[in-house]
């Protein structure tokens, strides 16, 4: 591994919850009850019983994932819900299975809500008072998104335009899970922003995401 890859860390840049796929030390198919915050939060995201996600490897081009499905009803609970900004950047590299992937929601409403819509090829992101965007995308899979509900939606780097809309609702913090809805995919890194990055700031990110999960990202 390059030496700008091995000693990069997240946190560094401001991420304030850092979930990682390839930190957990678990066995294919194992259930997942805690995905550790890889931050300075220690804000770990945690699940009992049946609603528990499940932990693949050789997922994402070689790397493991955190699958969840529908038809299980599979999320993680973050300890602390997270005060979603409007101006909050979030990183997210997952591979599709069908229809909505739900990466990061504050439950209800949709606020503070991630979520890829394959159905309708569409991306959405929603900020504290459910204001947000969407883009129309031709998306990849596996993908490596990076968005923020003020004006910013990029695949592989690339931007997908940014068309506005708005909304209202709060609750706990999730991964996987929108109020009813629920995720069908796999996730392989969620990286939280509080705040907008610099532009030199937010490629550093993406590109260390495609280096570990072997993306091409512009």
């Amino acid at each position: 591994m390059r030496a700008r890859h091995r000693h990069f860390n997240y946190a560094a840049l401001g991420a304030s919850a850092v979930f990682d796929a390839r930190f957990l030390a678990l066995n294919n198919d194992d259930a997942v009850s805690t995905w550790t915050d890889r931050s300075s939060s220690a804000n770990n995201a945690t699940q009992t019983g049946s609603e528990r996600p499940v932990f693949k490897t050789n997922q994402i081009n070689g790397q493991p994932g955190v699958a969840f499905t529908s038809a299980g009803q599979s999320s993680l609970i973050l300890t602390s819900a997270i005060a979603v900004a409007n101006a909050s950047e979030t990183l997210l590299v997952q591979k599709k299975t069908s229809n909505n992937l739900i990466a990061l929601s504050t439950d209800v409403g949709g606020q503070g809500a991630i979520i890829t819509d394959y159905s309708t090829s569409q991306f959405f992101v929603l900020g504290a008072d459910g204001s947000g965007g969407y883009a129309n995308s031709s998306t990849t899979n596996p993908a490596l998104w990076m968005v923020s509900p003020n004006n910013l939606i990029l695949l592989d780097g690339v931007s997908q335009g940014f068309n506005p809309f708005s909304g209202s609702g709060s609750n706990a913090t999730r991964i996987g899970r929108r109020s009813t809805e629920y995720s069908s995919g796999q996730i392989g890194l969620i990286a939280y922003f509080g705040s907008g990055l610099t532009a030199a700031s937010r490629k550093r990110a993406q590109h260390h995401a495609a280096f570990s999960y072997k993306i091409a990202c512009s």
